[in-house]
């Protein structure tokens, strides 16, 4: 692994609106990071994705339960854990088979994220144990940015 950089431990309460705060904390420590606009865009989205499915599924949208999010920068990776304490995904990695589409109008409205994550990390891995659930996602960077590589 490549030179430590950086931690960063966030936890919101289970409420939808929450999730934006976390998007804008991710956008800041992207920009630290100086990646470029859309790798920071894709990586935001898949935090924010796996917050939201921890508050609508873990937590079955109730209020009072906290989403956990850890960020570790490193000079060749970027990384980001998303835990819950509630209910588990057993099947996890059943969600998000592959689909075909022929038109944009077959694509489904929601129940995508798994597949954007699955699609836009390197390394997905799902563990529950001890009452507690972990969604962590890696992005391996082709090159250290200036940031990172100080």
């Amino acid at each position: 692994m490549g030179r430590p950089v950086g931690k960063l431990h966030l936890s919101i309460e289970s409420l939808l609106e929450n999730v934006a705060l976390l998007g804008n904390a991710i956008q800041g420590l992207m920009r630290a990071a100086s990646l470029d606009e859309t790798t920071a865009f894709q990586l935001e989205l898949c935090v924010v994705e796996a917050a939201t499915n921890a508050i609508r599924h873990a937590y079955d949208g109730a209020p009072g339960n906290e989403v956990e999010v850890t960020a570790e920068l490193a000079s060749d990776r970027i990384s980001f854990s998303v835990c819950d304490s509630g209910k588990t995904h057993p099947a996890f990695d059943e969600l998000a088979p592959p689909f075909e589409w022929q038109s944009i109008d077959q694509i489904p409205e929601g129940g995508m994220g798994i597949t954007i994550i699955k699609e836009t990390m390197d390394e997905v891995r799902y563990s529950s144990g001890q009452g507690r659930n972990c969604l962590t996602m890696t992005k391996f960077l082709a090159a250290p940015s200036p940031a990172l590589a100080r």
